[in-house]
């Protein structure tokens, strides 16, 4: 597995293979704005007015926004106000341009309404560029900054600017317990990548992010996220940059509604795919469940299997986590629950099923009143059939799911390749 060491030296790597939007009536001047930037590498779209500019910000997810105030159609202001009700963009770095006859009353309500910088006419190309590469380094920046209420830090800044020298940072995607998650550019290749990151000098998960590294690097298939290579800065920042995929993980897209039966099938077959490759090499997943499983372009024919984090490895050294319990309550089996000593490719296999089961009815299968009694239930009850709340789930699928969620791992099907093996047999 690659790994490389970076140092902090530069902090002015240019800002190639970024999105900007310049959104501006002028022609000539917006002409000028986009020659000006592409010269900086960047990737330019150009709006003649808000409402086009609104438009084209929605479908070309820009990394900054430079705006004019006063426009046809539809202001500045207005544009700004309906770009930032976007989730996507609500953190894009947005600079207002206007006129000489600007007032302080108007550059205060701007950046009152959030925008992040305004350039006065006439500016300089120096003034542009500057007032660019400032805004889009303290968004890399701001990425770093703690949610409120938040007790993971990200890494330092140092460590993602020195990263910055072989990923450009976009933007802050997810952040968790376990690490944080940033879309950035592959300097290599201009490709969209996934940056995942542990807690700025956390060693517990530092020490969960290698181990995703090393069973990632073993796994190269379709239905495993892909790891590009493992990067680790001067003051020992460890960065796992993986590919970028556009979509949602399977548990958003349950929140509005089941799967349609042949969905089930195809998420069922990609998993058990990437559980058959992992379990062959003396890895086990244990942490399978709808968050971890990602459909690529929302089509449950492309699901990958993501975070290897919990991830056993072939001789390697026990991971402990506060309470002693490794897993998702809701997922896990019996014999996890119980806390043995000795565990095998059946806890994926059990997890499996309560995913395909909750796929099946929209609720997972020992679900109780609180998290307690569900736990409870997957001790001392046995799953229900999925038909009994899904009828017209198939005969076949319906016993392979009570095989999987059975008590004893002794009556699961063994391995993801087993899995695998029953759901083929399945029509779709």
């Amino acid at each position: 597995m690659a790994r490389t060491i970076l140092q902090p030296e530069t902090l002015a790597a240019p800002f190639g293979c970024l999105r900007v939007l310049v959104i501006e009536d002028d022609s000539d001047l917006r002409a000028l704005v986009a020659q000006v930037l592409r010269d900086e590498q960047f990737e330019v779209f150009e709006a003649e007015n808000g409402r086009t500019g609104v438009d084209l910000a929605l479908k070309s997810r820009p990394d900054i926004i430079l705006c004019d105030v006063e426009m046809p159609e539809l202001g500045g202001l207005s544009a700004f106000q309906a770009i930032r009700r976007d989730p996507a963009l609500s953190r894009v770095p947005f600079v207002f341009v206007s006129g000489v006859d600007t007032t302080a009353q108007d550059i205060r309500r701007a950046m009152n309404l959030g925008a992040d910088d305004y350039l006065v006419k006439p500016f300089t190309p120096d003034d542009l560029r500057q007032t660019v590469h400032a805004r889009l380094r303290r968004h890399v920046l701001d990425a770093t900054s703690p949610d409120l209420g938040s007790v993971t830090l990200g890494p330092s800044a140092e460590a993602l600017l020195a990263l910055e020298s072989s990923v450009r940072i976009l933007r802050r995607a997810a952040r968790g317990g376990m690490g944080t998650v940033y879309e950035g550019v592959d300097l290599t290749d201009g490709s969209r990548v996934a940056v995942k990151a542990a807690p700025f000098h956390d060693e517990m998960r530092e020490a969960r992010l290698l181990r995703e590294s090393e069973a990632l690097a073993a796994l190269a298939i379709p239905e495993i996220i892909a790891l590009r290579r493992t990067v680790i800065t001067a003051d020992r920042t460890l960065f796992l940059v993986m590919d970028w995929f556009d979509g949602e993980d399977l548990g958003a897209r349950l929140k509005r509604g089941t799967l349609e039966l042949p969905e089930v099938l195809a998420v069922g077959r990609r998993v058990a795919t990437a559980l058959a490759a992992a379990h062959a090499l003396g890895i086990l997943h244990r942490d399978v469940k709808p968050s971890n499983i990602f459909l690529r372009d929302g089509r449950a024919d492309r699901s990958v299997l993501i975070d290897f984090g919990l991830a056993r490895l072939p001789e390697a050294a026990p991971l402990t986590l506060l309470g002693g319990i490794i897993g998702t309550p809701g997922y896990l089996s019996p014999e996890q629950l119980n806390g043995a000593s000795e565990i095998s490719s059946r806890v994926d296999v059990f997890a499996l099923g309560c995913t395909l089961f909750e796929a099946l009815t929209g609720r997972g299968p020992f679900a109780g009143e609180n998290a307690m009694a569900s736990l409870a239930n997957v001790l001392m009850r046995v799953a229900p059939l999925a038909s009994s709340l899904r009828p017209d789930t198939p005969r076949a699928l319906d016993a392979l799911v009570a095989e999987m969620l059975s008590r004893d791992p002794a009556l699961r099907p063994s391995d993801g390749a087993a899995v695998m093996e029953r759901l083929r047999a399945i029509g779709a």
